[in-house]
Formats: C-alpha cells, structure tokens, sequence
C-alpha cells in the first residue's frame, strides 16, 4: 500500500502473496488464526482497494479466477467473495463463463468451481443461477438447500419464488429451522400478512419463552395485548406442569 504507484502491478504483487499461501500456512501453527485473518481481512481489504483503481476490469478478473482455481488452506476465497465490491457485472459474467467451463469436465475440484460460482451469483443477484448450481453440487434437498436458495431469490426481491422454495422445507427436519423462520418473516412483512406473522411469532414464543420474544410478537399484534397474552401462556405453563 505505501510503495506501489500502479495499482495494477499492487494487485499482481497481492495476488502472488496469496499464492504463497502453502509456503506460508504450511510452516507455521495457525491455531490461532491470526495469520489466516491477514489473509482474509488485511489482504482483502488492499485487494478492493487496488482492484478498484485498476482501469482493465478484465485483467482484475483473470487474476483472481486463476488464484481462486486452487484454495487448499481456504484462504483465495475472499478474493471471489468480494469481487463484487469492485469488478462489473461484464467482468463477473466472463468469471462464470470461465468456470462453467470447467465443471463440465472430470476435475476433481468440482465441487470447488461450483462453490465459486455460488458466490459470483450471490453477488450478481441471479437467484436462477445460484439453483441451478447448488443443485449440481448437492444430490438432495436439505435445509440448507432451501434456506440458503430461498435467501438469495429474498435478496433478488423475487418474494414469489423465495416463498415456494420454502414450502420444499424437508417435513420434521429441525436443522436450520430458525434461519427458515427469518426468512419466512421477512417474507410475511414483506407481502403485508401480518396474521400469519403473528401465527409464526407466537409459536415462536411457545417454543422458547422469552422477553425478547414476546415483544417481537407484541410488535405485530399491539403492545395493548400485554396482559391477555402473557395471561394465555401462563396458563398454558401451569397447565402443563400439571
């Protein structure tokens, strides 16, 4: 940062550091994970930096693709995660193109190019694509599936297709059912269902009784339904206790 003029040859500089990556992290104990923070905090943040500086977007783009294709210590990734923040949208489309083109072969690090695409749709917000690639890398619909598809269709503000990936919610399972029932939230807010918000928070509220969640239910139905709600489930734990 202090030394470089021409941000351009910053980045090259920068990207060669994380190449290092395996002569760094490969010598040295990282329990604390101090080193690999300079990698993904200190380092990514010069990366936006100079990335944002340099006039040739397609040069910017090759060299973090090229880094990012190998990431045995799980540290490059951040260079995609954040290409957003600094390339075009052109620049990342090229990004995709390129690495669809490799899935189609028998390389054993697959998963890891489709992983890589995942972030590039997230940030474009194209909720299609991001489906149509976690669904190559999983063989089955689990909660993560749905909460993590529903997520990305939320953020593009296609609340249609965001509710219905919802209702793919595998029936009994309990892991992650809390980050489903944000999303649901915010989808009741957003539609205006203020009935079905209040359903959802009450049972909420029965599931884990707490002061917090009693006002977040007495923030949709009105704080002057204290008494007869805190009245209803009193009753209802003494009934139980029984």
């Amino acid at each position: 940062r202090a030394a470089v003029t021409d941000p351009l040859k910053g980045l090259e500089l920068l990207i060669s550091f994380y190449e290092a990556d395996g002569d760094i992290l490969g010598n040295c104990d990282d329990s604390s994970g101090n080193i690999g923070d300079v990698f993904r905090y200190d380092a990514a943040e010069l990366f936006i930096e100079l990335a944002s500086q340099c006039e040739d977007k397609n040069r910017v783009a090759d060299l973090v693709l090229n880094a990012c294709l190998v990431d045995d210590y799980g540290v490059r990734d951040c260079l995609i995660d954040n290409a957003g923040k600094c390339l075009p949208e052109s620049a990342m489309r090229r990004m995709v193109d390129e690495l669809q083109k490799l899935v189609t072969g028998n390389d054993h690090r697959l998963s890891h190019f489709l992983i890589l695409i995942e972030s590039l749709a997230r940030q474009l917000k194209d909720p299609k694509l991001f489906e149509k690639t976690r669904m190559a890398r999983w063989n089955e619909i689990t909660p993560a599936m749905v909460n993590d598809i529903a997520k990305v269709y939320l953020e593009a503000q296609d609340i249609d297709s965001a509710w219905e990936w919802l209702q793919k919610y595998p029936e009994g399972a309990t892991f992650q059912s809390y980050e489903r029932d944000q999303l649901l939230q915010q989808i009741y807010r957003l539609r205006g269902e203020t009935e079905k918000l209040a359903a959802l928070l009450l049972f909420k509220l029965q599931e884990s009784r707490s002061v917090s969640a009693l006002n977040e239910l007495l923030d949709v139905v009105g704080h002057d339904k204290y008494s007869s709600v805190v009245d209803k489930e009193a009753r209802a734990i003494v009934s139980n206790a029984d």
